[in-house]
């Protein structure tokens, strides 16, 4: 081995001699989980293996590392240009527009009500000042509404421009009335976005110098209205609200749009918008609808959101969100686990249940617990004995491409992973199938990743559950690769072992 092979490699000889949490990168792992997908029936073809292109060293160095997070957090902000990124983040993550999953719901309640409860100020607040309030909070509502609707639909149909946007709706047919409602609503969106959208990207794409200050104006606004609309509280009441709009305030610009970042934003302001919502010198016994007082109003209304948004919440977990096949989106419950609770089904048969073999996965890779796995996405690592020390995560193949950029041969990389202490590669066959960057460069390094395993003489295949379908006998058989047939089952995993 060269000594440039070697230099790389030392320090993780000695790092896993000398320490128990030895780690190549450390990622975010939970691409796995979003809802969010390609085409199911496509796969990833592997071809003759291709190191890429030649690029300028610090350009490139660079690019990677910012792929990961790019790929994996920025899911949840969305890839447009950057002031409409930023601007329709709060409507993307209560709605859910760029990750689908049921881990990120937040219910809509925060977003419907924080605008309303500008409507009804106080009455110490003159009746002109009280409509200025209202005309800005219904103009700064409907310009993020605008861009926002628009942005959601352009991202979920891959487009960036609003002109092609309306003429895919032109084009289409609504199925049913509310997918009438929603094109109506998206076609409104789109026509005032349209004169919007070459003004923004006129300054602005990848990166400008006026996002943030934009998000300083608004945020600024913010702060006036609420200063208004709180003036007459207590200064205990109005210390938490301003802190807990700077706490909104970071959590918009360096969150990323995860909401377990800005968890405090998803409970406590739900106690101001009650008490904000509420006047307790007021009384509302009166249930004759044009005699009812601004409490009642104000309280019917809350109650009527509420009330709305627990059915519909209610109705989302009981259909089985996240459901797998015609038979579990039957029950409210998963029948694996209820049949192993009541003894008709053992601890393996319901691990296979929801980890495909599993039990062999992991009888296999911890034969050797001296060993190292190389991991490219898949929740196998839970399996795994001792995975705090034998698991090079590289869910995003960013180590991966910093390897093939230097050896640039598929053979050396695997002789790398091998003298590093690696034994077994698991890999999630469907990871490309997550990527949701506009220029796919996460399904660019998984075929990379693909092709480097494809006629290795260096790597055999242990185990997977893809089957393929071969050409010249018709025998089903389980293979990764799809040049010797065609796939019958997907599959969602890979074993390799180094030899």
């Amino acid at each position: 081995m060269s000594d440039t092979l070697q230099s790389i490699f030392m320090s993780n000889i000695l790092f896993k001699k000398r320490t128990l949490s030895w780690l190549f990168l450390l990622l975010f792992c939970v691409m796995q989980t979003s809802s969010f997908a390609q085409n199911k029936e496509e796969v990833v073809i592997p071809g003759l293996y291709a190191m890429p292109e030649k690029a300028e060293q610090g350009q490139k160095t660079a690019v990677i590392k910012k792929a990961a997070v790019r790929e994996d957090m920025h899911r949840f902000m969305g890839y447009e240009i950057l002031p409409v990124r930023y601007l329709s983040l709060p409507f993307d993550v209560f709605m859910k527009n760029n990750v689908g999953a049921f881990f990120v719901d937040v219910g809509f309640l925060l977003l419907m009500l924080f605008p309303i409860l500008f409507l009804f100020p106080k009455r110490d607040i003159s009746i002109k000042k009280r409509g200025l309030l209202t005309v800005a909070v219904i103009g700064l509502c409907s310009l993020l509404m605008i861009i926002s609707v628009s942005s959601a639909f352009l991202n979920q149909n891959n487009l960036t421009d609003p002109d092609v946007g309306l003429s895919l709706l032109a084009a289409k047919t609504s199925d049913g009335i509310l997918a009438g409602i929603s094109d109506a609503v998206n076609n409104i969106a789109l026509h005032a976005y349209a004169p919007i959208y070459p003004l923004i990207s006129s300054f602005s794409g990848e990166s400008d110098s006026i996002t943030y200050p934009i998000l300083v104006f608004l945020f600024l606004g913010l702060i006036f209205l609420v200063h208004t609309r709180i003036k007459t509280h207590s200064r205990e009441t109005k210390s938490i609200l301003f802190l807990i709009l700077m706490y909104a305030f970071l959590w918009w610009i360096l969150g990323s749009g995860a909401a377990w970042y800005g968890i405090l934003l998803f409970c406590v302001p739900y106690i101001f918008l009650i008490k904000g919502m509420s006047n307790q010198e007021e009384q509302g016994n009166n249930w004759d609808f044009k005699n009812l007082s601004g409490l009642a109003k104000r309280s019917n209304l809350l109650l009527l959101f509420t009330v709305a948004w627990m059915f519909l919440a209610f109705t989302h977990r009981a259909a089985n969100y996240n459901p797998i096949d015609a038979e579990r989106t039957k029950h409210i419950y998963i029948p694996p686990i209820t049949e192993y609770q009541i003894g008709n089904i053992s601890k393996e048969q319901l691990l296979n249940s929801s980890f495909p073999s599993v039990v062999e996965i992991e009888k296999l890779l911890n034969k050797n617990e001296n060993s190292l796995v190389y991991r490219v996405g898949t929740q196998m690592k839970f399996f795994i004995t001792k995975n705090d020390r034998r698991v090079v995560d590289d869910t995003f193949l960013d180590l991966f491409e910093q390897m093939i950029q230097r050896f640039k041969n598929k053979q050396k990389v695997i002789e790398a992973l091998k003298i590093s202490g690696v034994e077994y590669i698991i890999l999630d066959l469907a990871l490309a199938h997550n990527d949701q960057t506009p220029d796919k460069s996460l399904t660019r390094k998984f075929t990379n990743f693909l092709n480097t395993l494809y006629n290795n003489p260096s790597v055999e295949m242990s185990l997977t559950n893809r089957k393929i379908k071969l050409n010249n006998t018709d025998e089903e058989i389980f293979h990764v690769f799809q040049d010797r047939g065609t796939i019958t089952q997907q599959g969602n995993f890979a074993v390799f072992r180094i030899k």
